[in-house]
């Protein structure tokens, strides 16, 4: 894929937080160092199929950092959360059973600590089910 003639395959760098599956429960993603990558921006995607099983079932996506990777973690600030398409805090939208989602956030890494990760809270009864995956994009990491 290109964009402005530039091969973006050497541009951007891909580190999934949450693996693709299908969870049951909330999945909480493995922590991605953001210390060396290049830009001050990266994206989050976060993609989900409606659920397949479950009364009520809900999927919410958060960010959370921490300064060591391992310890203290908490949700980004809200004004670190930024919708692609207007530059203002946002959150992501709640996935249910009625469609598939995609969502792209960026994350202002220089209003965060080190280390991201992101968290699928699932909720409802009957155990719900969700398919998905999250992914940290951004700038390739400085050598």
């Amino acid at each position: 894929m290109t964009l402005n003639g530039q091969d973006l395959s050497h541009a951007v760098d891909f580190t999934a937080s949450i693996m693709p599956g299908t969870y049951t429960s909330t999945e909480t993603g493995v922590a991605v160092d953001t210390a060396n990558a290049e830009e001050p921006i990266i994206a989050v995607i976060a993609k989900s199929q409606a659920a397949s099983a479950g009364t009520n079932p809900t999927l919410d996506f958060t960010v959370e950092e921490s300064a060591d990777g391992s310890s203290n973690w908490a949700e980004i600030p809200s004004d670190a959360l930024i919708n692609p398409d207007g530059n203002a805090a946002d959150t992501f939208d709640q996935v249910t059973d009625a469609a598939d989602s995609e969502q792209v956030m960026g994350v202002r890494t220089q209003l965060c600590a080190r280390y991201l990760r992101v968290v699928g809270t699932i909720g409802g009864t009957s155990t719900p089910t969700f398919s998905c995956v999250a992914l940290f994009a951004f700038g390739k990491l400085r050598t």
